[in-house]
């Protein structure tokens, strides 16, 4: 017996805390919920690295048509004000981010860059350890969610900031965008020792996993 009338296979979009609570204030209207709501649901399924959405995209979702209409700058750039989202524009596309660095950065269009003033989200508490870590998964791999959050932040006590940022790189060179194989790489550096970055190599900016290992890698991927 299904408790809720819902579909097999359905999905999910997640919704940050700092974000719902920031949509729960009083002053939130009704087509400022929705359009965040909708952007995050877009954001959900975005492929690309950091997850974004064009301006246009949103501008042309049916749900967002018929809910909030003509409203749909005012809605935009209130949650761009509210510092949920981030404005870039960069080859002639204007497009959407999730703002994980700040919050209450003006909603105006910046070019290529998503960096914001220190302060910010009020759950920064519960970020322990340096930033760089965090943000390039999130940025390179996905969701930065509670579990990972505290994984990599037990990851810090053995490796330096710069050393798992090193291993995420490794991860999307490999095409293998994942915290288990990012542990996998550190495993492996705690065991045979980390590669000397001070040899020079041929591409000093790639470090390839054997074939093999990447191989048995994804082929248990598929098969979880």
């Amino acid at each position: 017996m299904k408790l809720f009338p819902l579909p097999d296979g359905y999905g999910v979009t997640s919704v940050p805390n700092a974000v719902l609570d920031s949509l729960l204030q009083r002053d939130s209207d009704v087509d400022l919920i929705t359009f965040a709501l909708r952007t995050l649901w877009w954001l959900e399924r975005s492929t690309s690295f950091p997850k974004s959405v064009s301006v246009r995209e949103l501008r042309t979702d049916r749900t967002l048509i018929a809910t909030i209409g003509n409203s749909f700058d005012a809605a935009m750039d209130a949650a761009c004000n509210r510092g949920i989202f981030v404005r870039t524009s960069g080859s002639g596309t204007d497009k959407l981010v999730l703002n994980t660095v700040s919050a209450g950065r003006s909603g105006g269009i910046v070019n290529d860059q998503v960096d914001g003033p220190s302060g910010g989200w009020n759950v920064a508490a519960s970020t322990t350890g340096p930033a760089d870590a965090f943000r390039a998964y999130e940025q390179n791999i996905g969701q930065l969610t509670p579990m990972i959050r505290e994984s990599i932040s037990i990851s810090l006590q053995d490796f330096t900031d710069a050393q798992i940022t090193q291993a995420i790189r490794i991860a999307v060179e490999n095409d293998a965008r994942s915290w288990s194989f990012i542990k996998a790489v550190l495993r492996k550096w705690n065991s045979e020792g980390i590669p000397d970055e001070r040899k020079p190599r041929r591409d000093p900016g790639r470090f390839r996993v054997p074939e093999a290992e990447l191989k048995r890698y994804l082929e248990r991927s598929r098969t979880q």
